[in-house]
């Protein structure tokens, strides 16, 4: 399970990074990368606390 918690942080840090350089360069935040972002990064942060 802590290699999921991983996995889904992972997948958070390039939902943050497309959100980050979406907005960079076309200034406007692409909304359901972000929504998807925090929820994999809640998920990955659960699962690490529940199976630590």
């Amino acid at each position: 399970m802590k290699y999921l918690a991983i996995l889904f942080l992972l997948i958070s840090v390039i939902c943050f990074l497309v959100v980050g350089l979406m907005f960079n360069l076309l200034s406007f935040i692409d909304y359901p990368y972000l929504y998807s972002g925090v929820i994999f990064l809640t998920l990955s942060v659960v699962i690490y606390f529940k199976y630590r």
